[in-house]
């Protein structure tokens, strides 16, 4: 799966798949957006949440 460019703004749920994929990707310190207004994110945010040790937080903390 390719990334969209930078800027660029889904139009649509990438599905559970895609999140599943990209999260995977994420080595340590990468910034990892998730939407939870996204149905695909929703059903993989409790397994990140497990599988990792996640520091969530808002855009305004991280750039704050």
């Amino acid at each position: 799966m390719t990334p969209p460019g930078p800027g660029a703004r889904p139009t649509t749920d990438p599905g559970a798949t895609a999140v599943r994929h990209y999260v995977a990707a994420a080595g340590p310190g990468s910034v990892v957006s998730v939407h939870l207004r996204d149905p695909g994110a929703l059903v993989v945010f409790p397994g990140i949440l497990a599988a990792r040790e996640p520091h969530p937080m808002t855009a305004g903390h991280l750039l704050g």
